[in-house]
């Protein structure tokens, strides 16, 4: 169906600024320090403008940040449809969402933005660096996906649309574990 807009409005936020109204009560900064987020009882979008947003702008460029939106709107699709699931295969589906988006900017269906090829490198580099740590498990409540999973989800979304995107409700995600073991002295 249409994508109803987003009720909630958008929240930019900082330590020294009024947080989200996301649930009860509103989370603290130190909760949410350094990240983006949708936050579906209030439909809103929030994103840390004082640390997260310039950091990103400044290693990967602006065009990246604009994949980090496009992720939290793949979430606010989700809701929308009624997709439940582990943590990472919504993450998964949100990035491939992101990667959807991005093949339409490159076909020239945007009017902000344009992108090239370093480009899309550069908002790739994002991407992993924003990805699990090694050794997380996919079951972990706060996983998203190492940076295999998320660039190949990405790229799913790149390569194939919106509608391959949207069989990840139906499909348990493959993961690449990367185990972490500390070499003993």
């Amino acid at each position: 169906g249409d994508f109803q807009p987003i009720s909630g409005g958008f929240f930019p936020y900082g330590p020294d600024t009024e947080m989200p109204p996301c649930g009860q009560p509103p989370p603290q900064y130190t909760d949410i320090a350094d990240n983006a987020f949708y936050c579906p009882s209030d439909d809103l979008v929030a994103w840390d403008a004082e640390t997260l947003i310039p950091q990103i702008n400044q290693q990967f460029g602006g065009f990246t940040i604009g994949i980090v939106f496009a992720h939290e709107f793949g979430h606010a699709i989700q809701v929308r449809a009624g997709v439940a699931g582990r943590t990472i295969d919504l993450e998964l589906q949100a990035d491939c969402f992101a990667g959807a988006w991005t093949a339409d900017v490159a076909a020239g269906n945007s009017d902000s933005f344009t992108i090239d090829e370093s480009t899309l490198d550069a908002s790739v580099s994002g991407i992993v660096a924003i990805s699990d740590q090694p050794g997380t498990d996919e079951n972990d409540p706060a996983a998203h996906g190492s940076g295999f999973d998320r660039i190949g989800a990405f790229q799913d979304g790149f390569e194939n649309g919106a509608d391959r995107c949207a069989e990840y409700a139906s499909e348990q995600q493959r993961t690449v574990e990367i185990p972490f073991e500390e070499d003993e002295l």
